[in-house]
């Protein structure tokens, strides 16, 4: 006897329909799901060799362009209006059109001087100046609802409150923007929020908090071979597709685990990863110029073998970036 099918039910429906809209949006930019693989065998190699940087990586805080900032700002500022000032600007923080660390110290070089108490202009004023301007209207509208938030408030009242309630933190300003509590520019603006309170004296345990799934973040998990693409061609086209949808997620689980096995919270390795990686680009993604660049940058000497296992797999790209 056959069984009569069962009738999918409105929700199931509209599960299938999102399914189907995401693998249809996946395949519009050249990316199956399916083609993205977690090397799992990889996953200790990483971990192991990131593990014995990890005791200098405080250090590194200190040499960090994005670090250097907020630490401009937090003298030029009043504690509350440091800390919501750091914290508007990371929140605003993508699709730039300079390098991260460039666009951090033009960020402290205009608000350092500035004294207005009309934000939203002021950002508006600083984005057009650094020529940031893509999703423009966007980004002032992000500042505009945190400025009406309570959060916002708090921390003009308490600008330290959230120190070492980062994941409160995060778990706000996801409900007042409406984003996933994971999505890159929460966790970045925790890290950068992070780098505030530690300017002003205040240890931050980042504790599980997850990696940003950046482009910078994305590349690496594919040059360290944590990251397979089956497909992939080009690995600046590779890395940008990894950032966001479910092939984020994958990225996401990977960094999650080798932090897991190396005993290091995400978001402190983050401050090598960003670095180490924004190096690897300018020198072509080549270990011994990464290498040199890094400690004559940022007087950071990084054993040569970890460098070779960071960009292992550039070789199948390394004609392509």
């Amino acid at each position: 006897m056959l069984l009569k099918p069962k009738r999918s039910s409105p929700r199931n429906a509209i599960s299938a329909n999102i399914a189907i809209t995401l693998k249809n949006q996946l395949v519009k930019r050249g990316l199956k799901l399916d083609s993205v693989f977690i090397k799992e065998e990889r996953i200790p190699v990483i971990a192991e060799a990131l593990k014995s940087i990890s005791s200098s990586l405080m250090n590194l805080i200190h040499r960090d362009p994005q670090y250097k900032a907020v630490k401009t700002i937090a003298e030029s500022h009043s504690e509350g209006d440091a800390a919501l000032l750091v914290l508007l600007n990371s929140l605003i923080s993508y699709q730039l059109s300079i390098p991260g660390e460039e666009y951090w110290l033009k960020f402290a070089e205009f608000f350092g001087k500035l004294q207005s108490k009309d934000l939203r202009a002021a950002f508006r004023e600083f984005l057009k100046s650094t020529r940031c301007t893509r999703s423009l209207d966007q980004k002032i509208g992000r500042i505009g609802k945190v400025i009406a938030a309570s959060t916002a408030q708090r921390i003009l009242e308490e600008p330290l409150y959230y120190c070492n309630r980062l994941n409160q933190l995060i778990s706000e300003l996801s409900r007042v923007l409406g984003v996933r509590e994971d999505s890159k520019t929460l966790v970045f603006a925790a890290k950068m929020y992070g780098y505030f309170c530690m300017c002003r004296g205040v240890s931050i345990d980042y504790g599980d908090i997850a990696i940003p799934v950046d482009y910078r973040n994305s590349l690496l998990a594919i040059t360290s071979c944590l990251i397979e693409y089956s497909e992939c061609r080009y690995v600046e086209e590779c890395a940008r597709s990894l950032t966001t949808g479910p092939p984020a997620g994958k990225v996401r689980e990977v960094w999650r685990r080798v932090c897991e096995y190396a005993e290091t919270p995400c978001l402190l390795l983050d401050v090598f990863t960003w670095l180490f990686t924004g190096v690897a680009v300018e020198e072509y993604l080549n270990p011994e110029k990464t290498w040199e660049t890094m400690k004559n940058k940022y007087s950071f000497e990084i054993p040569r073998r970890v460098v070779e296992l960071l960009l292992e797999c550039r070789v199948m790209h390394k004609q392509n970036v």
